[in-house]
């Protein structure tokens, strides 16, 4: 189980939105690993936070990502909603 008060920043619709759609556009098929997904969020500012320690773990608990090898993917379940924000919140 993922204990959550160890995180500064759960995520917020809007980075989980930017993130979701980063991963699976730059990763197409090869996923993206998690050096590669600081890089693209290094300096990064969403919600006036610069800080999304806790959204990877907390989306692969819930579902919407998957490590497989150290790669992470977007759930085919959850591929559809990437084109409107609303319908992933």
């Amino acid at each position: 189980m993922l204990t959550l008060h160890k995180f500064h920043n759960l995520g917020t619709p809007n980075i989980f939105f930017y993130l979701i759609n980063e991963i699976n556009k730059r990763g197409k098929g090869l996923g993206l690993s998690e050096a590669e997904i600081k890089q693209i969020t290094y300096n990064k500012i969403i919600d006036e936070r610069s800080i999304y320690d806790g959204c990877l773990p907390l989306a692969i608990e819930i579902g919407i990502l998957t490590d497989i090898k150290g790669r992470f993917f977007v759930t085919n379940d959850f591929i559809k909603f990437l084109n409107k924000k609303e319908k992933l919140c």
